[in-house]
């Protein structure tokens, strides 16, 4: 017979004698702090307690008492987790091998700066705040003796399709019957150098990704909402991993991993917890447009779509009450008042012929109007119709601004995230093509030159136009994905009559084409 396992009777007496023994040993200001912390912690509890919510379109049932951000659901935590084998620090759930690959990468240690260039580079001091807002006018007075690394492993990527393509030219097969029946020149027939849609950001590729979206839109029908949401340099979990002196600006990959978690649970929240709905496809891209700090645009397709009377529950575009939802209106004077602009501010970044570009001041309407060929006339009430208004600074001017300078957002993906999230609902034709085409537009570029008549060089004008700041750097080089999407499209290799793709080897000639190649 197996002996009875005792319990321990004096567990509960030893831990009463430590904790009268701390308490005595604690003078009067130790002891208030503990007691201060502990309320804090109850407080903390009890308020998690009070604001548990279903989050089943809970969209459409704001609340104005619960702090959304809370949640855990939302809440993406610090970056306390450390690697056991470099000791870097990682969000909780993170990848495991974004650092060192589980030990399996071991770098050489950083050498420290040599003095004064360490103390200007970490101090908190007067002359090092100088060195570090004036740094970049420093480097570029030696910027002929640095090496620009820049894209490496991309451009070696570019490499591979140019040597792979060096002795090849391709051309559907119409084209070039049509040239030689033509006698035309066989030397401009066919595009010298491709870049295919197999890599990332290239013209073809998002030409792909907006075909991908419009087989959504045949298949489910117009997506239902479009958001953009955009990094907030000012979020908590990327303050608190800077250095003394550091702003964001200087730890791009703080914001480049703080916008992919958050990025995540957002989608999280969307997709899985139904804030809007059971959703049945999406699909986002990220992008910089040479701003530095990242955007995502998303597009929802929802199971059920939302009604006309159902918009104002959804999408706001009035700037909410002050002592109503404090925390709201602070999020949303914060982040989504456009400019203001135009005679307000003529030097507004998005003022272009003396318009802006974003058609900013909006109509004040008092019910929202969906008839329109395009996104809706949100209701946006005048101060008179108990609208509100207030004050912001543009040029150290204090100048009141009503809802016409709202950006459409959701009073609960704002407070959640608190940051800019423009929320639009979808619903013409017109508005489907523009966001499909623009979701997937890839990055900005500039380029202007002469060519030849025969110098379709896609490679090259890709690599020229082609701008990476530093925060897209960081991202590629975390490897962290650039478009999502779900379901999965499939492309089927299927070409219309005459239309397949024929390869034309490099030294091919006319009589070549005209004779033996083209006797089908």
């Amino acid at each position: 017979m197996p002996a009875i396992r005792r319990t321990n009777l004096g567990r509960r007496t030893r831990n009463a004698a430590s904790q009268r023994y701390i308490r005595t040993s604690q003078i009067d200001e130790q002891r208030e702090e503990r007691n201060e912390v502990e309320r804090n912690r109850r407080n903390r509890s009890q308020q998690h307690r009070n604001v548990a919510f279903n989050p089943y379109r809970a969209a459409f049932n704001y609340n104005v008492t619960i702090d959304y951000s809370s949640q855990q659901i939302v809440d993406i935590g610090s970056m306390n987790i450390v690697c056991p084998h470099c000791k870097a620090f990682k969000f909780k759930n993170g990848a495991p091998g974004i650092c060192c690959a589980s030990g399996q990468i071991k770098l050489t240690p950083l050498i420290p700066p040599p003095e004064p260039l360490h103390s200007l580079v970490s101090g908190n001091g007067r002359d090092s705040i100088h060195f570090l807002n004036t740094i970049q006018q420093y480097n570029n007075c030696f910027q002929m003796t640095s090496f620009g690394a820049t894209k490496v492993v991309r451009d070696n990527l570019c490499l591979l399709s140019r040597l792979n393509q060096a002795k090849l030219r391709s051309e559907e097969y119409i084209h070039l019957r049509d040239a030689i029946n033509a006698y035309g020149n066989a030397q401009n027939v066919g595009r010298t150098t491709i870049l295919s849609a197999t890599y990332v950001g290239s013209p073809r590729h998002m030409h792909e990704y907006a075909q991908d979206a419009m087989s959504y839109v045949r298949h489910y029908g117009s997506p239902d909402l479009f958001i953009t949401f955009t990094c907030n340099p000012q979020w908590t979990e990327i303050r608190q991993e800077l250095f003394p002196g550091q702003s964001p600006i200087d730890r791009h990959d703080i914001t480049a991993r703080v916008f992919k978690r958050k990025l995540k649970s957002l989608m999280d929240f969307i997709v899985k917890h139904r804030i809007f709905g059971a959703t049945r496809c999406w699909m986002y891209s990220v992008e910089w447009q040479k701003r530095g700090l990242p955007h995502a645009h998303i597009l929802i397709w929802l199971v059920e779509k939302i009604r006309p009377n159902e918009i104002d529950d959804v999408i706001s575009a009035e700037i909410p009450d002050n002592l109503e939802d404090p925390l709201l209106h602070e999020v949303v004077t914060k982040n989504m008042i456009h400019g203001p602009c135009g005679i307000l501010n003529p030097i507004s970044p998005c003022m272009v012929g003396g318009k802006c570009s974003k058609r900013f001041p909006r109509q004040l309407v008092a019910e929202t109007i969906t008839g329109n060929d395009g996104y809706p006339l949100y209701r946006r009430r005048s101060t008179e119709d108990n609208g509100r208004s207030t004050m912001v600074k543009v040029n150290r001017l204090d100048i009141e601004v009503d809802n016409r300078w709202l950006v459409p957002f959701s009073p609960l993906l704002c407070k959640t995230f608190k940051a800019h999230i423009n929320v639009e609902f979808c619903h013409s034709v017109k508005s489907i093509k523009y966001i499909c085409k623009y979701v997937n537009k890839g990055s900005d570029m500039a380029v202007f030159g002469v060519a030849a008549e025969n110098s379709s060089d896609e490679i090259t004008q890709f690599q020229t136009g082609r701008y990476v700041s530093s925060n897209e750097a960081m991202w590629r080089i975390f490897s962290f994905a650039i478009h999502e999407r779900h379901p999965t499209v499939i492309h089927l290799a299927v070409h219309l009559e005459n239309g397949q793709e024929y390869i034309l080897p490099r030294r091919t000639y006319y009589n070549e084409l005209t004779g033996r190649h083209l006797q089908h």
